[in-house]
């Protein structure tokens, strides 16, 4: 597949060189290899858990690899939300402490482009986007077991 983007190319040159590079960072731990299925979650747990690699990333860079390899971006919400995702918290518990960062001014929750100033409907709206982002980290390989 690499060697028809390159017009000309000895294919069986090309091969042997990317079978030796990754040999070579296999045998150096730069890759591991599993024959196993890796140990993501498609459905959310009681208390929720992202990779310490996941939480580090988005913090970090604003995305983060899941346990399929891929990178996944996130956004204000999700970038603040799988910081708590260590396994420690309920569904309530990730609410309220998404809820407690929009009172501390760490994130602006609108509706319609205007701040929501009842604090019940403001609860609703966090509420649901908790939901709707642990949907995501499960259907994106983002929540381990």
């Amino acid at each position: 597949m690499v060697a028809k983007n390159f017009t000309g190319a000895d294919r069986e040159a090309l091969h042997g060189l990317l079978e030796q590079i990754g040999l070579q960072l296999v045998l150096k731990g730069f890759i591991s290899l599993y024959a196993e299925v890796g140990n993501y979650v498609s459905d959310i747990p009681e208390m929720p858990e992202a990779s310490r690699l996941a939480r580090y990333q988005a913090s970090v860079q604003g995305w983060a690899t899941n346990a399929r390899h891929e990178k996944i971006n996130h956004n204000q919400f999700t970038r603040l939300l799988i910081d708590y995702l260590d396994g420690t918290h309920s569904f309530d518990d990730l609410c309220q402490i998404m809820f407690e960062q929009v009172g501390k001014r760490a994130l602006g929750i609108q509706l319609d482009g205007e701040d929501i100033a009842d604090i019940e409907q403001r609860r609703l709206v966090v509420r649901q986007l908790t939901d709707n982002a642990l949907n995501r980290f499960a259907r994106t390989a983002l929540l381990v077991a």
